[in-house]
């Protein structure tokens, strides 16, 4: 049996910490940096959802439209 304590290397967690640039004020952050402030954390997604249909626009069929193009 090997001896095992709390504080071992191999118990460290194998997150990445980015070091974070100090605040500037007046210094406009972009990206990552400027969401990283958040206390809330942003998950990104991919695909987004379809808009609800009372938010749809709906084409017109009138022929005044088609007269102008």
């Amino acid at each position: 049996m090997s001896q095992h304590t709390p504080g071992d290397a191999s118990d460290a967690p194998h997150n990445t910490v980015t070091p974070r640039k100090k605040v500037v004020q007046g210094e406009k952050l972009r990206g990552a940096d400027k969401v990283a402030r958040i206390p809330v954390k942003v998950i990104p997604t991919t695909d987004l959802p379809r808009k609800p249909d009372w938010i749809r626009v709906r084409v017109s069929a009138n022929g005044e439209v088609q007269r102008i193009k």
